[in-house]
């Protein structure tokens, strides 16, 4: 594996882009299977979307999700555009105005 120098490159682009990176079960028992083509392509959109939208490396980008497969994309390619990832917590998702507060 080449030298890393950014957490969102951990995931190895050489290894084959069809084999399987994770499968999730959901909690109705729905499986869905994710490639590493397709961890390759929705962590880069991610990334691209992000620094498309104006945001710079090193700012901090909170990721409001349950534990699922779209939360480790979502980590990922915030990771890729360079930037820091926070988890916000369900408890606080909304502040009595409706709009997520988060603090970092």
């Amino acid at each position: 594996m080449p030298a890393v120098h950014n957490l969102g490159e951990i995931v190895d682009r050489g290894l084959d882009p069809q084999t399987t990176w994770m499968i999730e079960v959901g909690p109705d028992d729905t499986v869905r299977e994710f490639t590493f083509a397709d961890f390759h392509r929705i962590a880069d959109g991610i990334a691209r979307a992000l620094l498309a939208r104006g945001l710079q490396r090193g700012q901090s980008v909170g990721i409001l999700a349950g534990n699922s497969a779209e939360y480790l994309l979502a980590y990922f390619g915030i990771m890729r555009a360079g930037c820091r990832s926070g988890r916000l917590q369900e408890s606080s998702r909304t502040n009595p105005g409706g709009r997520v507060n988060p603090r970092f």
